[in-house]
């Protein structure tokens, strides 16, 4: 004679909530934690996400440049974390191999992200089609570069050609490209 065996219904909540379906996408059936501890875990995990620096700056403004220094922050947090593995392997004669990997990824994402911050502070402070930096440009060359051009002896057709040269290199579409390269090397 054969016995068959019949496993009971599983008791979780997928199982209980299991309702006939009609027409449409099925509603999304939450699923509880599996005991008291997954549930503890699970609010703990909840505090610290919602307690989190970089979250929180990304949730306020994500184009801030605030993002990036926590990011940095962040980073050289892991990094220094990971030197210490890595000594910690070192001194107790375990491969150190991927400590050190992970560590130097760690550090170039650094210097990556510290390179786009720069640019971007940059950018922000050489705005080259601003009023503020056209009024900047004319007082610089109606009156310092003029007045200079006067005094060291040099005749109105000879300002006016050094004008005219100074005008062509700003016909140029990429002055401004050329312009923020100098400044960032």
């Amino acid at each position: 004679m054969s016995s068959s065996y019949i496993p009971d219904k599983p008791k979780t909540v997928a199982f209980e909530k299991v309702t006939k379906r009609g027409r449409g996408r099925p509603r999304k059936i939450e699923l509880l934690p599996s005991n008291p501890v997954v549930a503890q875990i699970e609010k703990q995990r909840e505090e610290y996400v919602s307690k989190n620096r970089l979250l929180k700056k990304l949730k306020k403004d994500p184009n801030s440049l605030d993002v990036l220094d926590q990011l940095l922050l962040d980073l050289a947090s892991e990094s220094a974390n990971l030197g210490f593995e890595r000594t910690e392997q070192g001194r107790n004669g375990e491969d150190t191999s991927a400590t050190s990997r992970a560590r130097i990824t760690a550090l170039k994402q650094m210097a990556d992200l510290y390179f786009k911050k720069r640019d971007a502070l940059l950018e922000q402070a050489f705005d080259f089609k601003s009023k503020r930096f056209e009024k900047l440009l004319e007082w610089l060359f109606v009156k310092v570069v003029r007045d200079s051009a006067l005094q060291s002896g040099l005749s109105e057709e000879q300002i006016n050609i050094l004008f005219d040269n100074i005008g062509k290199k700003f016909d140029d579409d990429r002055w401004d490209e050329e312009a923020m390269n100098f400044i960032k090397s």
